[in-house]
C-alpha cells in the first residue's frame, strides 16, 4: 500500500470517530460531516473520499431505534486507472480487512456494511 493510501486510511478511521473532518495530500481528499437529523438521539456520519474531486468511496454511519450500521460503497466513476483502482483496493484492505479487489473490468459500484460498531464488513453487491 502507498504512502499515501496509509495516510488516507488513517484519516477515513480518524473521520469515523472525529467528525467534521477534512485531510487532503495531492489528488486525494477525505472529508467527514456529522449529520444531525430533526429526531433527537439519531444522526449520521458521512465520509466522501474523492480522488481529483470525484467521490469514490462514501462511507455512512446511521444511528437509530431501529439498530446501527456501517455502510461503504466503492465505484471508480468511470476512470479505470490503476490509481483509482489502488485507492479503492487500499479502502477495502484497510477498512474492512477483505481481499476483494478492483480490477479494470470492475465498473459496477461495490457495496459493503457493517452492522454495529464491532461488526463484521461484508460485500453486499
Amino acid at each position: 500500500m502507498r504512502k499515501i493510501e496509509q495516510e488516507m486510511i488513517g484519516a477515513i478511521l480518524s473521520g469515523m470517530t472525529n467528525h467534521n473532518t477534512f485531510w487532503g495530500k495531492g489528488n486525494t481528499t477525505v472529508s467527514t460531516l456529522l449529520c444531525y437529523p430533526p429526531e433527537p438521539g439519531i444522526y449520521k456520519i458521512e465520509i466522501d473520499v474523492a480522488l481529483h474531486g470525484n467521490i469514490i468511496a462514501r462511507l455512512s454511519f446511521s444511528e437509530h431505534k431501529n439498530g446501527t450500521g456501517w455502510k461503504m460503497q466503492l465505484e471508480n466513476r468511470g476512470w479505470a486507472t490503476r490509481t483509482t483502482h489502488s485507492r479503492l483496493n487500499a479502502i477495502i484492505e484497510g477498512i474492512t480487512g477483505l481481499s476483494h479487489r478492483f480490477t479494470s473490468k470492475d465498473s459496477s459500484p461495490k457495496t459493503f456494511s457493517k452492522i454495529g460498531y464491532n461488526g463484521t464488513w461484508r460485500m453486499s453487491s
